[in-house]
């Protein structure tokens, strides 16, 4: 019962603890009717996970700078104690975001235009990222990131006239 029980806990470890080669993503297409500053918002709704509907309402308020009030509509309430991206650095065109959850980070970087999005990921800690390869788990936050930014930019798309 015990030699059941410790080849049970081996076999739980060695697949908790799998890693996978890191290759290049493939680029996400931007819908053509698009702009950059749609794109923008779009990645900001996708990282801080809020509708792209509520990130437009704020940035319509009179009397502000559209770009800076969009941004803070997007992350000015983010708490940096939940688990989720957080941005790093906001720059047209490229944009850095962190994955943060208790002691694990995933750092990638979005190049974005109007016609196309790619992500990198650039860093990370306790995802045991060495030689080329990294913990299974970290491609797996990067697909959910970039099928957030696919919807992002599809829900812009509807809403533009």
């Amino acid at each position: 019962m015990r030699k059941l029980l410790a080849i049970a806990c081996a076999v739980l470890v060695l697949v908790a603890c799998r890693t996978v080669s890191i290759i290049p993503r493939r680029p996400i297409e931007v819908p053509s009717s698009l702009s950059a500053s749609q794109v923008e918002i779009a990645l900001f709704s996708a990282i801080s996970e809020k509708p792209v509907a509520k990130i437009l309402e704020k940035s319509l308020e009179p009397g502000t700078d559209n770009e800076r009030s969009i941004r803070l509509s997007a992350f000015s309430d983010q708490d940096q104690s939940r688990v989720g991206w957080f941005p790093d650095l906001i720059e047209p065109g490229r944009i850095i975001t962190t994955y943060r959850r208790r002691t694990r980070h995933l750092q990638v970087g979005i190049q974005y235009t109007k016609f196309e999005v790619t992500t990198e990921i650039l860093d990370s800690q306790n995802l045991k990222q060495r030689n080329g390869r990294i913990h299974e788990r970290a491609l797996i936050l990067l697909s959910d990131l970039e099928f957030r930014i696919r919807q992002s930019l599809q829900t812009i798309d509807v809403l533009t006239p």
